[in-house]
């Protein structure tokens, strides 16, 4: 059975629509990452920044990541235990940082919390933006959002991270892993 031209030509312009506008898809770097995990793939803990330079440039070295509670590599989103025993705000959260070996000018790191839904993912927080003009270190810890009941949800974080270094802009993007709460937003 033959379909008609209009029908596929709908159907093709929704499935590009779809891998377009979602979180992950190639499209504009500060709030969809250019990494994007497969759902039953382990998202990579950091990502280097890479910028286009020569080969005889010196690289900052700098990684993006997520944190965990405890500040290493590797965190998911998460049941803020600070908001929860500092504000009594329960919420979730998800922190992220860019961490250099050498010292780096125009630091910018910029965090949205997503959760996913029957389609398509969800905006729940962000995108918020952490600057410095100078350093080797930024974090980003105000990505959050207030739970409004206990339903279980899935969330995850995406991260665009820059920084200039010798004239040389160095970036990356990147996606956690997912995380399943009792956290209704």
């Amino acid at each position: 059975m033959r379909m008609p031209k209009r029908l596929v030509v709908t159907t093709l312009g929704i499935a590009v629509a779809a891998v377009l506008f979602a979180p992950g898809a190639s499209a504009h770097a500060t709030t969809l990452p250019a990494v994007r995990a497969a759902a039953s793939a382990a998202s990579p803990a950091s990502v280097a920044l890479a910028g286009a330079s020569s080969a005889k440039a010196v690289d900052p070295e700098c990684k993006l990541f997520f944190m965990n509670q405890q500040g290493k590599p590797g965190g998911l989103a998460h049941i803020s235990s600070f908001l929860l025993h500092h504000h009594k705000i329960r919420a979730v959260k998800i922190n992220a940082q860019i961490s250099c070996r050498r010292v780096s000018m125009h630091l910018l790191l910029r965090v949205t919390l997503w959760k996913t839904g029957a389609i398509f993912p969800h905006k729940v927080a962000g995108p918020t933006t952490a600057t410095a003009p100078k350093g080797n270190q930024i974090k980003n810890q105000k990505t959050w959002k207030e739970c409004k009941n206990s339903t279980k949800t899935t969330y995850y974080g995406t991260a665009f991270g820059s920084v200039v270094f010798r004239g040389v802009t160095y970036s990356a993007s990147l996606q956690s892993g997912k995380a399943t709460l009792a956290c209704g937003t």
